[in-house]
């Protein structure tokens, strides 16, 4: 070949942009490249309504433009944002423009930020073109236009002609309305008509000179654009061009083509090269390319995706028919891109993939293979097959931008050096034998050995034009590429804090080759101001859906990643070379490193999608008054443009209001960084900072409170404070006999806290002296957190009464009590006194979050609670990290901790941290909240924010645009708005003039009609139940007017005569009317089965294998909306005659599960106004609301949900992984939309099991918590305020557009209301204060719900055995554990155990389950469910595992307290018990110890070198290791445990010597718990170590990291 790599002048990919359904992004492109995403949807009815225009079966009979037999497509909604003050464009212009063409600039935008930002590209303008293909066709804006200018006047055309009785006023009326329902006027808007403008608004608004222009070549449009975009740059007339497509049409008449040419895919599936393909689907998306000369990319040290080696365009000239490919075109592009490529087609390493056109017609994957096989020749020896792949199997045909689609994804795999799969391409079409291309239906890795990678692209156009482009790796680039540098006159270089580099990568060796990197391109530059190789993009935007090769940050920046990226983050503050090293060193050790030396290093993060487990949650802790004052933040409120927090400084009062200012300066700090919590806690004073925070106290009566407070004001006793090296245990023994003196703190294992009087402490602190504890007197004294100061707490009940109380916007948890605050005022009101009088049991608290979740803990204020932290968590994974600190400057501790939150996953907005222009902080702005302080809620979602803008705008006009607020948007940039895609058919709703025009067709209006609904329901028509069967159709439209014309005068007629009589004067002799009688309820039995109510069995809480024979395992249960069925049904008895028109005050009381079956009692019972109250046994109530008819559907009222963006779980996904356990009956979400902060929408289908509808919207609304709640997301619902229904209701199989929008997250509750539309808009249900009750559900209880046959509460330990803890608090949530775990059997038993005993045996169950389940998942068994093992007794009394899997096996449990323990094993009897350690030493020793044994805990004892066990430890744990030998033993210790004789064995284990003289080996370990300290001692060999081992999960069952 002549050629043998790329040429200086080829044009190389330094940047790329991508927005196409289900990506918003780049990144997000590439995910589902790789996971093999289907994005085929049904159409949005926005775009064009089903319910008009599909007709399935449309393809069996001759074409007709109104009626699609398709509706499936690939489509955009949530993601089609645009910020327009991010490029100067008046706001006001955006609703009437072409979405195409703002979304062309927006990707456009993000590919010149991927190449690193608007410096990257040449400094002369003149430079740099923009080649765009884009449709000629109609265009949304155009279509809504249209619908004004043509089709309000043809609606009065055609009035005038069928009703010219109306009058000319009437008519004008209706044309009005149809034009106002359209929106105003926007004459200002029509710019953005133009099709031809899509290149040149780019041009305009990013100040681009050079060439720009759009173009159209049907498909092969984006590839042309490209071809021609390489010719500028080859010729030198350009030194950068973008190039690419855009295509976002869905209008009706689109689809009207596309069905008339029969093109479309009547079984609804794309299936490229498949045997099986009948059509394509349309889809849209837009994509853009960034491309400069290789030379001059090498030379700038640009990242180069690929460089194209070769293109070519081709035309078919005559054909038989337009729309017929044609062989001789298509292989005429190839032949010439691979000329101009200098290469052969035929060599076998020519080529490793084909990126086809592949539209999935018969007509067109079948000439498309033929020109492969010429092409590229027959397949044969020696030459190499190569993968053929088709995007639009996952995302339909993108029109105009097909080939950008393919072109994108082929870089993105030249890049990655990975082969995505394609789609559907289960039978291989018969053409592919005669080519040597080879379908690839999984994800595979690329290598072309020594040979460089190369990709070919096709589209080919309709009408015969035909482009193929040729891709090829860069010189030397045999891996991904490092992202690129930041200039050397870099404008960042003006900020004055250290460089903070961040690197992520998918391993620790790819992480430590990005770091080698960083040092080979920065060398000196770090000392002499140089930009550094690989660095940042623009140093300032966080960046996290851009960037593909970890960022290194300029001064005061970072640069960011994406989650493709990987999960193994390194940060280092001030890269020196000697810092560089350390952290080669931390990468090489593959283990967590988090800020000594300001490196921060996890392999695995604890947030964002590569959690390593689910529930993981971030607290703030605030600190309470200490003994260094609060630190100084003058720099930090600089830089945010907030007040500078008071420093008074002073005595007791001076130093607590400094402390509470802090707190909440920096809570306003960390939000400022997009930092948010999931729960907040205080030291000491700190608790009620955190209340103030939360918004329990409203901001103003805390400040009016606080200015009150003078020096002095408040009397304390002199008590002295003593901080003491040793635990709160130690502390309290030393004060024995000591009056006047207490434990005030336990803070950590090895630090607590004692207060009295002068004289008894002296005495405390001496004796812990000769015990060796340090102790040191703190500068201030309160008495606070003693008993000491109960004298004292008037003076402050009154002002602490007198404050108004909030409901806390996130958790708030309590050092007193160990727990949240309670809900009711009286009951927090009390608690904070109490607060004063009890010990901060700080240590305790710690321990308890670390067991709900909370993984990360960030101190705001000075003091040593981070210290705390580590030292209580010593040995497990977490984070502890302080926002704030006396010696340094608060900006580069705040930079520590954003670095420390960043590699733990979460997102911080860095450019918050860096001033610019001498203007910090005076943009992007979060504002606080009324009563919040500064905190803005649970942390939702940490890491899918969106990216930071990298690319400079123009300067706007402030003055004629309107503010936009900047909560969310970084500097320069507004809220995103989403645009229009849609054009619908015009509704009037209540817009039309006067009501209806028409009156109903049918009889008359009765002389006496009946009153008009009233908002408690009433009125309208048809059916019953939830919602009520449909009608028959209505009679043709137009004589239906005709007629309702000629009643319109008879109504009028009658209604004045009724009016009349209504109003004649009474009789005075009429008699008075008697009392009513009081209502008599009316009682029924309902006989519930799986035979009666079948479809129960689709409502089924609790997955069991497929074959299991017990039906109530599976928990069958009638749903709550079903519920409201049965009420109705009982409700019609009582009224016969009437529908139902809504519900109101529903309570679900108890489940009602249906296996075994039940009679249920019904009581209804009439309450007047229309309304019948129905007691369902003790299951539920709800009052039934009843009327003549259903009233008309209003329209809708529910608010928009704001920053919505698309779900994460697909409503395919929503069943198949067990989001929601429905089957078929009950699936009727139909699809998931929008996830927004305050709510959800989507769509769901009317289902033929009664309830089915309303139950799914449940679904939804629950779907929202699973996804947003951080902790407790395991939801049913319990009651419901008002459903309202109207009319016409719809039918079996029916879309409706669902929206959920939520009012209040409480910690035990989540209440919400639901807006059901129909395909015209109007409301057919509202859901009102529809409240779901929160279940226990840590880490460990969460997944559980979707794969119970792989994950267990239980949790593997070192040496084989299982630890159960009780992960939840009230007896509800230990019923569902229960069910989950027990079969029929096992729960009769649970049933007979006393309520305190309960807890106990379940937990026992748990631990003795789970290590069977994990023995035989080792052996091979594969997945068991809990309900599979059971658990029994052998011969002597031992528990025995039972059931087919389990036999033989060996088992033994014991619990104690809120724990439990098991040990299964194959070879023999096993013994495990556990113990707490013993508060009454000399009583163990007594009775169970020989003085042997005595001696030798004291042996012991002296033998352990960490001082973290004492002599009452190892006397518990002699006693323990005997309990376990004489439970493996089979005989129990038989009230004679002085027979059993415990010595030492080596390796840390005990040796046991029973009666008989049968010997046990016996290992030791520890369990920390809230109750106490337990030893477990198990006997046997030590086995293998089980706590990695790793069972599967399917994709979605990690299910809300």
């Amino acid at each position: 070949m002549p050629e043998t790599g790329p040429r200086p002048t080829d044009a190389a990919i330094v940047g790329m942009g991508a927005l196409f359904p289900g990506a918003d992004g780049l990144d997000a492109y590439w995910r589902n490249l790789l996971a093999g995403t289907d994005c085929i949807t049904d159409v949005p009815p926005a775009r064009w309504d089903p319910a008009i225009y599909y007709d399935p079966h449309g393809a069996e009979g001759p074409a007709r433009s109104d009626r699609f037999y398709c509706r499936r497509g690939g489509f955009l909604d949530e993601q089609a944002a645009f910020d327009p003050t991010r490029f100067g464009i008046m706001p006001a212009t955006v609703p009437g423009a072409e979405p195409d063409q703002l979304l062309a600039l927006r990707v456009i935008a993000d590919a010149i930020a991927d190449a690193g930002g608007q410096e990257r590209l040449p400094a002369d303008r003149s430079r740099i073109g923009v080649v765009l293909g884009r449709g000629g066709f109609m265009g949304v804006a155009t279509a809504r236009l249209d619908q004004r200018v043509r089709t309000a006047h043809q609606l009065a055309v055609t009035l005038r002609e069928l009703a010219p009785e109306l009058g000319e006023s009437k008519i004008s009326a209706v044309r009005d309305a149809f034009q106002q329902s359209l929106g105003p006027e926007r004459p200002e808007a029509s710019i953005g008509l133009v099709p031809s403008f899509t290149a040149a608004r780019t041009a305009n608004r990013l100040d681009f000179r050079g060439p720009a222009y759009t173009l159209d070549a049907a498909c092969a449009s984006s590839l042309l654009a490209v071809a021609q975009a390489v010719d500028l740059l080859a010729a030198g007339r350009c030194d950068s061009v973008i190039a690419g497509a855009v295509h976002h049409c869905h209008i009706a008449t689109l689809w009207s083509v596309f069905t008339q040419l029969r093109a479309l895919s009547p079984t609804q599936c794309i299936r490229p090269f498949d045997r099986r393909a009948d059509g394509t689907l349309l889809s849209e998306g837009t994509g853009v390319v960034l491309l400069k000369r290789l030379a001059d990319a090498e030379r700038d040290g640009d990242r180069v995706y690929a460089v194209l080696r070769g293109t070519g365009v081709s035309g078919d000239g005559r054909a038989s028919s337009l729309m017929n490919p044609r062989t001789e075109g298509q292989t005429r592009a190839l032949e010439l891109a691979w000329e101009s490529a200098g290469l052969d087609p035929r060599d076998p390493a020519a080529l490793g993939l084909l990126e086809a056109h592949g539209t999935g017609t018969p007509v067109g994957d079948d000439t498309e293979l033929t020109t492969l096989a010429q092409v590229f020749g027959p397949p044969g020896a020696g030459r190499a097959p190569v993968g053929l792949g088709s995007v639009k199997s996952m995302l339909g045909h993108t029109m105009q931008a097909a080939g950008i689609a393919g072109l994108i994804k082929a870089a993105l795999a030249v890049h990655h050096r990975t082969l995505p799969p394609t789609l559907h391409l289960d039978e291989p079409h018969e053409g592919l034998a005669r080519t040597r291309m080879r379908p690839l239906t999984e994800t595979e890795p690329w290598d072309a050995g020594r040979a460089p990678l190369r990709a070919g692209v096709n589209a080919f156009g309709f009408g015969g034009i035909n482009a193929h482009v040729i891709l090829e790796e860069a010189p030397g680039h045999r891996s991904p590429a490092a992202a690129p540098p930041v200039p050397r006159r870099s404008p960042l270089r003006t900020a004055e804090p250290e460089r903070l580099v961040r690197l992520a990568a998918g391993s620790a060796d790819e992480l430590a080759q990005k770091l080698r990197d960083v040092g080979a391109g920065g060398g000196s530059g770090y000392e002499n101001g140089d930009g550094l190789a690989g660095g940042c993009r623009d140093g300032l935007a966080d960046g996290y859906e851009r960037g593909h090769g970890g960022g290194v940050a300029g001064v005061g920046a970072d640069a960011g990643v994406s989650p493709a990226d990987g999960p193994c983050r390194l940060a280092l503050l001030g890269p020196t070379p000697q810092r560089r090293a350390l952290a080669a060193k931390i990468v090489a050790r593959r283990l967590p490193w988090r800020g000594r030396g300001d490196v921060w290093f996890t392999p695995s993060p604890f947030f964002g999608p590569y959690a390593r487990e689910a529930g993981a949650r971030l607290a703030f802790v605030f600190p309470g008054l200490e003994a260094e004052p609060p630190p100084r933040m003058d720099d930090l409120a600089d830089l945010m443009s907030l007040p500078r927090p008071p420093a008074s400084g002073g005595g007791l009062v001076e130093r607590a209001v400094d402390t509470l200012a802090a707190g909440r300066f920096l809570a306003r700090v960390l939000a400022e960084l997009g930092i948010a919590p999931d729960l907040l806690t205080g030291h000491s004073l700190g608790e009620w900072t955190a209340m103030v925070v939360a918004g329990m106290y409203p901001p103003q009566a805390v400040d009016t409170f606080l200015d009150s407070l003078r020096p002095g004001s408040l009397a304390v006793p002199d008590l002295v404070y003593a901080a003491l090296g040793c635990g709160a245990a130690q502390a309290a023994a030393a004060l024995e006999g000591l009056p006047g003196v207490a434990v005030s703190h336990d803070n950590c294992p090895h630090q607590s806290v004692i207060c009295g009087a002068p004289r008894p402490l002296a005495e405390a602190v001496r004796r812990l002296a000769g015990q060796g504890v340090r102790a040191q007197e703190m500068p201030f004294r309160s008495g606070f957190h003693t008993p000491m100061w109960a004298p004292y707490l008037d003076q402050v009940r009154a002002a602490f009464d007198a404050l108004p109380l909030r409901d806390p916007r996130l958790p708030v948890w309590s050092a007193t009590t160990v727990a949240p605050f309670p809900e009711d005022a009286p009951d927090v009101r009390a608690l904070v006194l109490r607060h004063l009088l009890e010990p901060v049991r700080f240590r305790q608290l710690t321990s308890r979050l670390y067991a709900t979740g909370v993984r990360a803990f960030v101190q705001l204020g000075a003091g040593s609670l981070t210290g705390f932290v580590g030292d209580t968590l010593h040995g497990t994974d977490h984070l502890a990290v302080a926002a704030a600190g006396t010696r340094g400057d608060g900006r580069t501790q705040l930079r520590r901790t954003a670095a420390a939150l960043w590699t733990e996953g979460l997102n911080p907005r860095w450019e918050r941290l860096t001033a610019r222009d001498g203007a910090a902080g005076e943009v992007g702005r979060v504002a606080a909240g009324p009563g919040v302080d500064g905190v803005v809620g649970p942390a939702a979602e940490r890491v899918s924010a969106p990216a930071a803008e990298r690319v400079s705008a123009p300067a706007v006009d402030r003055a004629s645009v309107p503010a936009v607020d900047r909560v969310t948007g970084p500097e320069g940039a507004g809220v995103p708005v989403r645009l229009d895609l849609g054009s619908p058919l015009v509704r009037l709703g209540d817009a039309a003039p006067g009501g209806r025009l028409f009156a109903p067709a049918g009889p008359p209006p009765p002389p006496n009609p009946p009153p008009a609904p009233s908002p408690e329901g009433g009125g309208g028509g048809g059916g019953g139940g939830a919602l009520p069967h449909p009608q028959p159709p209505a009679a043709d439209p137009v004589r239906q007017a005709l007629d309702a014309l000629l009643a319109e005068a008879r109504a009028a007629t009658r209604t004045v005569a009724a009016a009349a009589a209504r109003t004649a004067p009474a009789s005075d002799s009429a008699p008075i009317a008697p009392q009513p009688p009081a209502p008599t309820p009316h009682h029924t039995t309902r006989h519930l089965s799986l035979d009666t109510v079948p479809y129960v069995r689709d409502h089924c809480v609790y997955l069991q294998p497929d074959d299991w024979p017990e039906a109530a395992d599976r928990f069958p249960v009638v749903p709550m909306t079903t519920l409201l069925e049965l009420a109705a049904e009982a409700a019609r008895e009582v009224r016969p005659g009437q529908v139902v028109t809504g519900y109101s005050d529903v309570r679900a009381l108890r489940w009602l599960p249906v296996a075994p079956p039940v009679d249920l009692p019904v009581t209804a019972t009439p309450v007047g106004d229309g309304r019948v109250r129905v007691a369902l046994g003790d299951h539920a109530v709800v009052t039934v609301h009843l009327g003549a008819h259903l009233p008309p559907p209003p329209s809708p009222g529910l608010p928009a949900l704001t920053s919505g963006r698309s779900a994460p779980v697909s409503a395919e996904a929503l069943y198949r992984d067990r989001w929601m356990f429905h089957g078929p009956a009950f699936a009727g979400v139909h699809e998931v939309r929008t996830l927004a902060a305050d709510g959800i929408s989507g769509t769901l289908r009317a289902l033929p099991a009664p309830g089915a509808l309303l139950d799914a919207a449940g679904q939804l609304l629950g779907h929202w918590m699973q996804l947003q709640l951080t902790g407790d997301r395991l939801v049913f619902p319990a009651t419901l305020e008002r459903v309202r229904l109207y009319g016409p209701p719809p039918g079996e199989g029916t879309l409706l557009a669902a929206t959920a929008r939520i009012r209040e997250v409480r910690p035990g509750t989540v209440r919400g209301d639901v807006e059901l539309c129909g395909g015209d808009g109007g409301v057919r249900a509202r859901l009102e204060n529809w409240t779901y009750r929160r279940f226990g559900a840590d880490e460990r209880v969460w997944p559980m719900k979707f794969t119970p046959e792989v994950c267990g509460i239980g949790e593997p330990r070192p040496g084989g055995w299982c630890l159960a803890r009780r992960r939840w608090t009230d007896p509800a949530s230990q019923e569902l554990v229960m069910r989950r775990y027990l079969g029929a059997a096992e729960r009769a038993r649970y049933e007979r155990c006393a309520p305190r005993a309960r807890t106990a045996w379940l937990l026992g169950r748990i631990a003795a389950k789970d290590a069977v389940r994990e023995l035989l998942w080792e052996s091979g068994a594969g997945p068991v469910f809990p309900a599979e093992v059971a658990v029994g007794k052998d011969h002597d009394g031992r528990p025995r595992p039972e059931g087919p899997l389990a036999a033989g096996l060996h088992l033994s449990l014991a619990h104690k307290d809120h724990v439990a323990v098991a040990l299964a094993h194959r070879s023999g009897p096993v013994g495990i018990d556990i113990e707490p350690v013993t508060d009454d030493p000399q009583a163990l020793e007594r009775i169970a110890l020989t003085p042997a044994e005595r001696r030798l805990a004291d042996a012991l004892q002296a033998r352990e070198t960490t001082a973290s066990t004492g002599r009452a430890y190892w006397l518990t744990a002699l006693w323990c290791a005997k309990e376990a030998a004489a439970k493996a033993a089979g005989s129990g210790l038989g009230g004679r445990p002085l027979e059993w004789a415990v010595t030492s064995a080596p390796g840390g284990a005990l040796r046991v010597l029973s009666p008989s003289g049968q010997a046990h080996l016996v290992h030791l370990d520890s369990v920390h718990d809230l109750s106490a300290r337990h030893v477990v001692a198990w006997t046997g060999p030590p086995p293998e170590d089980r706590t990695g081992t790793v069972t599967p999960t399917s994709t979605e069952a990690t299910h809300g990291s």
